[in-house]
C-alpha cells in the first residue's frame, strides 16, 4: 500500500446524575451533569520508499449541561501530523522509537499535557439541622488545572506485556469565594504487566501472571495510596469450550487495601478501606459458536496510534 485516505464520524453521549442523602436528610447539592459530542475526522497517509507520512484533521463539538457557575461547551479543531523514517525491518524512529525483534516490541514515549478545569472532588462540611452533628460532602467541581511531564514504554517481550509510566505534574492554585486550594506538586509512577506460557505445542493450556500497580494519586484535596494487586491462573480450551481460574491476591486475608487521606481548610482526616481477599477466586467458562465455512487468515503487522498514554504505539 502505497497511500490511503480515510474519514468517520463519532457520536458520544454521556449522562451522569448525584443526588446525596445523609442519614435521610436531604441536601440541596443535587449534580446532573449530561454531555452530547459530535466528531468528525479524516486521514491521510502516504509512503515514500523509507518515508511514511501521515496527516488527520478532527473536529469536535461538545454541548455540556452541568450545575455548575459555567456552561463548558467547546469546539475545536485537532490537526495532527506524523513523519516516520524506516531504519530497517526492525527499527522505526517517529516522534517515538519502535523495536520489532521476532514477535516482540519494545515502544518507550515521552509526554507533556496541559490541562485545565479537570474534575475533582471538593471536600465541605454542613451542620445537620436534626441533630446538629457534622458531616462531610465530597462533590465534583472543575478544580484542576496545571500540567503533567512523564514518559514511560509499551513493550511485549517474549512471554510478558509491559505497560510503565512515570510522571511528575503541577496543580495551579484554586480559588472561589472564600474556598482557596493551595498549589501542589505531585510524583508518582504506575506499572501493568502480564506474562504468561503455554505448556504445550498447541497452546491449549495456558498459565499466566497478573501485576497491576497506580503508585500513589493525587487530586486537589485528597491523597489515595492502594496496595499493588497481583495473581496468577490458567486456562485450558478443548475443542470449542474454554475453561479458566484465575487467584487475585493469593495466600492474602485482610489487608487494608486502600488509604485516602483529604486534607481541607476546616478538617484532615484518613479513611482506610480493608478488604478481605482470602479466596478471591474467579472461574471463567466460554463457548465458541462456529458456523458457516473457514475464512483464510491475513497475517500483517499494524501499529496503532491512541490518544492514551498507557497504549501510545503498540501492535
Amino acid at each position: 500500500m502505497n497511500s490511503k485516505i480515510e474519514a468517520g464520524y463519532h457520536f458520544y453521549y454521556q449522562q451522569m446524575d448525584y443526588d446525596f442523602n445523609i442519614n435521610q436528610q436531604e441536601e440541596s447539592n443535587l449534580f446532573e451533569y449530561s454531555e452530547i459530542r459530535n466528531s468528525a475526522y479524516t486521514g491521510f497517509a502516504m509512503n515514500l520508499k523509507k518515508f511514511g507520512f501521515q496527516a488527520s484533521l478532527r473536529v469536535e463539538n461538545s454541548h455540556i449541561m452541568a450545575d455548575s457557575v459555567t456552561k463548558p461547551d467547546y469546539s475545536c479543531v485537532l490537526p495532527a501530523a506524523n513523519i516516520q523514517y524506516k531504519i530497517s525491518a526492525s527499527h522505526n524512529l517517529k516522534l517515538t522509537y519502535t523495536w520489532n525483534f521476532g514477535s516482540n516490541y519494545f515502544s518507550p514515549y515521552f509526554y507533556n499535557e496541559f490541562f485545565s478545569d479537570r474534575v475533582s472532588n471538593r471536600y465541605s462540611i454542613t451542620r445537620s439541622p436534626i441533630n446538629g452533628a457534622l458531616t462531610t460532602i465530597a462533590k465534583p467541581f472543575n478544580l484542576l488545572s496545571g500540567y503533567e511531564l512523564g514518559g514511560g514504554f509499551n513493550a511485549m517481550l517474549w512471554y510478558a506485556n509491559i505497560s510503565a509510566r512515570i510522571f511528575n505534574g503541577h496543580y495551579n492554585v484554586y480559588s472561589e469565594g472564600n474556598l482557596t486550594i493551595p498549589e501542589k506538586d505531585y510524583f508518582s509512577y504506575s506499572i501493568t504487566s502480564t506474562a504468561f506460557i503455554n505448556l504445550d505445542k498447541k497452546k491449549k493450556t495456558t498459565l499466566f501472571a497478573y501485576l497491576q500497580y497506580n503508585g500513589l494519586n493525587i487530586n486537589a484535596q485528597s491523597k489515595t495510596h492502594t496496595l499493588p494487586l497481583y495473581g496468577f491462573g490458567g486456562q485450558y480450551q478443548l475443542k470449542d469450550h474454554t475453561m479458566g481460574l484465575f487467584w487475585l491476591l493469593p495466600f492474602s486475608k485482610k489487608i487494608d487495601y486502600q488509604k485516602i487521606e483529604t486534607e481541607t481548610p476546616a478538617y484532615t482526616s484518613t479513611n482506610i478501606t480493608g478488604i478481605d481477599f482470602a479466596g478471591w477466586l474467579q472461574f471463567q467458562y466460554s463457548y465458541r459458536f462456529n458456523k458457516g465455512r473457514n475464512i483464510k487468515k491475513i497475517f500483517r503487522q499494524i501499529e496503532i496510534e491512541s490518544d492514551s498514554k498507557g497504549q501510545t504505539i503498540g501492535r
